[in-house]
């Protein structure tokens, strides 16, 4: 979504995602696992601005500092391999502000390359397809090829096959993190068979076809819940207070630990967020309101 752009400069917004169905299916002989996976881009966003430089690639992350090195941030690597696939000449500087919190199941990483590929296609005026885009975002990670298209989708594959699907039914949302971290990697490493059980993704898809919001929150689930609630006893509290706040239902995002509880409107998951903040529970990291689009 580009905010601002010149011959030199482009400012865009990376939104989050959430997850309306997971499921892991099993692990692959690449070692990925194969995924059901119906994700929807939401109205929470990290800004990128990109200016073109002599050349290099160099990073400036604003407000929450990105873990790791500058090298292993995916917004940087998204550059760095878009200009070694000779799209572009020269280098570029990017300025990273992260309202998206880290390591939350929300995808910002993801989206914060997958953007920034996108951008640069525009920036050095490339021309290459979003077919073009999706294949390189693939090198970058499984979810990224999903925000070249975002909307609603299914991602199938170990994510990188992405299906796009009527919009789901517009909803208000409540993100509520605890004060933990997961590791994608550790969180798959704990998975059992037990965890692949669970409703088909076409209950999902038939719900989303439908247009009916409550019909949607009968149909979630993710594969995750089981071990996330295990490491982070806190989320089930969490849970509880979302539902007795009056959501239609609670979805874990990702891996977690973010929890999603979903709301008829806006206006409700507010009132509803209010009242959380009133109450006395689990420290949290992070907790928002937030809509589809």
């Amino acid at each position: 979504m580009v905010l601002s752009r010149s011959d030199v400069m482009i400012r865009v917004r990376c939104p989050a995602k959430v997850n309306l169905f997971l499921k892991v299916l099993g692990r692959r002989s690449d070692a990925y696992h194969e995924v059901q996976n119906v994700m929807q881009t939401i109205r929470l966003f990290d800004e990128l601005t990109l200016r073109k430089q002599g050349t290099g690639v160099t990073l400036e992350c604003l407000r929450e500092t990105v873990e790791g090195s500058t090298e292993e941030n995916l917004a940087f690597k998204a550059a760095d391999l878009f200009l070694r696939k000779g799209h572009g000449t020269g280098g570029v500087h990017l300025e990273l502000k992260k309202n998206i919190p880290i390591a939350a199941g929300l995808g910002g990483g993801s989206s914060d390359a997958a953007s920034c590929l996108m951008a640069l296609n525009e920036l050095f005026r490339v021309g290459l397809s979003d077919d073009d885009l999706r294949s390189t975002a693939a090198e970058l990670g499984s979810d990224v090829p999903f925000f070249v298209e975002g909307g609603t989708a299914l991602c199938t594959g170990r994510g990188e096959l992405v299906k796009p699907l009527p919009a789901a039914p517009r909803f208000g949302g409540i993100l509520i993190a605890p004060d933990v971290r997961f590791k994608t990697s550790e969180m798959y490493g704990l998975l059992s068979a037990e965890d692949s059980q669970g409703p088909d993704v076409d209950v999902m898809l038939h719900s989303i076809e439908s247009g009916e919001l409550s019909s949607v929150c009968s149909s979630l689930f993710n594969s995750f819940e089981r071990v996330a609630f295990q490491k982070a006893p806190e989320l089930a509290h969490l849970k509880s207070m979302l539902e007795r706040l009056g959501s239609l239902g609670v979805i874990l995002c990702g891996s977690g630990p973010t929890l999603l509880g979903i709301f008829p409107s806006v206006a409700q998951a507010e009132a509803a967020l209010q009242r959380f903040r009133l109450a006395t529970g689990p420290k949290t990291r992070f907790a928002a309101v937030v809509s589809t689009f």
